[in-house]
């Protein structure tokens, strides 16, 4: 990440040392008492998977609905029930308004779809937010909801073992014209929607009416829980079918 990273060893760190056999310190123990293998005090590796969809320049989607299914394997069971600490991100979805691809015309601005862990002994949910970047580099500013809630959350945990199915739509406006929805259709046929919201969906006085890269099939999250994974033996098992997309541009 911006080689930050210390070495070049993916999942440095394992049993509490590092590759040269010098103790790391300030790592998490895990239930049992051991240091959480391949964990980066610093939070410097990231992993990612993602497929983006770019509008064309000069013509960002003013809208776009999509339906995925989605099935999270046993490494989310053990995120939900072993993992002894919160879990802030990881991103199934991200949509800009303006971002890397867009740079040159101003400001960042997204709207977020993640999976949160909001304590050690928490399960999986939900998570949706709006934040901004005012000069693309500095920090994040929340738009809703308040930065100090951090994310909007699903009432019911996210569905583990077995398929379900996205349904996400957003129209590009401002605080009173923006608008994001996601249902949730799980295994049994059974539909429900977790969020609506009315805010803003795009940068503030944006030079850009729309969003400019869609990102409906990612994951991405902090190194450490890539890596507490490996030592387990297990792969961040993720699996997406079934995509379909609408777009609208402005006329």
């Amino acid at each position: 990440y911006k080689n930050q990273d210390a070495d070049d060893v993916a999942c440095s760190c394992v049993g509490g040392t590092d590759e040269n056999g010098a103790s790391c310190d300030g790592i998490p123990e895990d239930q049992d008492g051991n240091p959480l293998d391949g964990y980066d005090v610093d939070g410097t590796r990231k992993g990612r998977v993602q497929m983006a969809i770019h509008a064309d320049d000069g013509t960002p989607f003013s809208s776009f609905s999509y339906s995925i299914r989605l099935r999270l394997g046993e490494g989310y069971e053990r995120i939900n029930n072993e993992l002894p600490q919160k879990l802030t991100w990881m991103t199934i979805g991200e949509f800009w308004n303006q971002g890397p691809a867009t740079l040159g015309v101003g400001d960042r601005s997204r709207v977020t779809l993640n999976l949160v862990k909001e304590s050690a002994t928490a399960q999986l949910h939900f998570g949706l937010k709006m934040d901004i970047q005012a000069d693309g580099g500095s920090g994040w500013e929340w738009i809703w909801p308040a930065e100090e809630v951090e994310h909007l959350l699903s009432e019911n945990p996210v569905p583990i073992g077995e398929w379900f199915t996205l349904k996400v739509s957003l129209v590009a406006g401002d605080a009173s014209t923006g608008r994001t929805t996601v249902d949730v259709v799980y295994a049994n046929g059974e539909e429900e929607r977790i969020f609506d919201v009315t805010g803003a969906t795009i940068y503030p006085g944006t030079a850009v009416p729309g969003f400019t890269t869609l990102a409906p099939m990612k994951l991405y999250t902090g190194g450490n829980l890539v890596c507490w994974l490996k030592s387990l033996g297990l792969p961040m098992d993720a699996h997406w079918d079934d995509f379909s997309l609408s777009v609208s541009v402005p006329e």
